[in-house]
């Protein structure tokens, strides 16, 4: 039919990313028949996409009094209200779509909202329970335990998850920065300085990877180090100086 034909083809468009034409067309059917559940969970996510939370979490809601056990919508809901930093309301949305569907992304993502609500225990608990669900385990669920675990001064055990998340994706600058911050903070001083060398050559990063580098290079107690460090804060001078 026409409007089936209107849903498929805004469902293409976004999965092209193609977000105008795809409201163009999702709008057209909303027009002609709003009782199309489909209709609002992918224009929902037409409007995430282009970051217009609210108006995505309004067609959200309009799938849920359609088909209030739609997990998708619930967790496009947590999502939104987290890039909105409403961390608690986040939290409540991703665990209503674990409970419909169960899902290591409602699991990991529900970890990284009780993380910004300083929730340190409860992140570690959900993040755990998403890496425990996944057969294919993701580097984000490791990685978001591995935060909460250095926010509570648990470096031995934070490390063992950085770890894991860089076996997984072992080129992920921010891993690598807190990996590195964590080994320092664990007076593991010489994995700090390889994996803090990592990001040298990365600009976001080469000042204060360089300064750490000098630090920890001093804190190791070592007359040839402590050289080494005062050659590391003369270049790091020299790239402040040329960013200038």
């Amino acid at each position: 039919s026409t409007l089936l034909g209107l849903l498929k083809r805004g469902q293409t468009y976004l999965k092209m990313k193609n977000y105008d034409l795809a409201l163009s067309d999702l709008n057209t059917l909303d027009r002609k028949n709003k009782n199309i559940q489909e209709t609002y969970i992918t224009r929902g996510q037409v409007y995430f996409e282009k970051e217009l939370y609210y108006e995505a979490m309004k067609d959200f809601e309009k799938e849920l009094t359609l088909n209030p056990q739609n997990a998708t919508a619930h967790y496009y809901i947590g999502l939104s209200k987290m890039r909105q930093n409403k961390f608690k309301d986040a939290a409540t949305s991703f665990e209503r779509s674990n409970a419909i569907a169960e899902s290591d992304s409602a699991l990991f993502n529900r970890a990284w909202a009780e993380f910004g609500s300083k929730n340190y225990a409860q992140a570690i608990i959900y993040g755990e329970k998403a890496i425990d669900l996944s057969k294919q385990k993701r580097w984000e669920s490791y990685y978001v335990v591995a935060r909460a675990q250095y926010e509570m001064s648990n470096y031995k055990a934070a490390a063992d998850n950085f770890d894991n998340a860089l076996k997984i994706n072992s080129n992920n600058k921010e891993v690598i920065y807190w990996s590195a911050n964590n080994a320092e903070k664990g007076k593991k001083y010489l994995k700090a300085i390889d994996e803090y060398s990592k990001l040298f050559n990365t600009p976001t990063y080469r000042d204060t990877c360089t300064f750490r580098v000098s630090i920890c290079l001093i804190r190791t107690e070592d007359n040839a180090n402590i050289a080494n460090a005062e050659n590391k804060l003369k270049l790091r001078t020299t790239y402040i100086l040329l960013a200038t």
